[in-house]
């Protein structure tokens, strides 16, 4: 089985939701314990996912160090300092679809540390938005967006990345309990129930 299988991806999806009262807007954030572990990927495949489940409008903030590709360049930073949302972020006509929304070069990831600006950020999406799915930065340097979001997935590279890095990432940031929605193993070659145990 393919680790990007989309059936994969479809539960991992029912997974973040579960628990959620989606008549009201939702923040996922999806993270890794090391930078190369696939999260962009797997977010954007969860996006779309998340939009078909759900038939709303999905947000999906590239917040990484990286620049995702046809994202509103900039939307981040604005929003997080008070400006304006701009019609031409997310325009389009057709119903729910996904809209991308992306930070500046210069936007460093300090700025996840600053709680008032995210939720600036945040309140924002979740009055645009029925979910905002963040494919976030390592989550050691997510800051305000773990305490912020509703659920929070780890992408973990199954071949090169040991359970103990994880640990270590869970335990610097205090994350846990039902806001950890799990654990996506990429790059899995067998599926491997004990990885954490390991």
């Amino acid at each position: 089985m393919s680790p990007l299988d989309p059936l994969d991806i479809h539960r991992c999806a029912q997974a973040l939701c579960a628990g959620l009262d989606l008549d009201k807007p939702a923040v996922l954030l999806v993270s890794s314990a090391l930078p190369g572990e696939g999260k962009s990927l797997v977010s954007d495949l969860l996006a779309r996912a998340l939009l078909a489940q759900t038939g709303r409008e999905i947000l999906l903030l590239a917040a990484g160090p990286g620049q995702a590709p046809a994202a509103a360049v900039g939307a981040i930073e604005t929003l997080m300092t008070g400006g304006e949302w701009r019609a031409d972020w997310c325009a389009g006509t057709g119903g729910p679809r996904v809209c991308r929304l992306g930070h500046g070069a210069s936007f460093g990831s300090g700025q996840w540390f600053r709680r008032p600006a995210v939720g600036r950020l945040l309140a924002e999406c979740r009055q645009r938005a029925g979910v905002t799915l963040i494919d976030g930065p390592v989550l050691t340097q997510c800051g305000a967006l773990v305490p912020a979001s509703d659920r929070v997935l780890l992408v973990v590279d199954a071949r090169r990345t040991p359970a103990t890095r994880v640990r270590q990432a869970l335990q610097q940031t205090g994350l846990g309990g039902p806001r950890l929605a799990g654990v996506y193993l990429n790059r899995q070659r067998e599926p491997s129930a004990g990885w954490m145990e390991a």
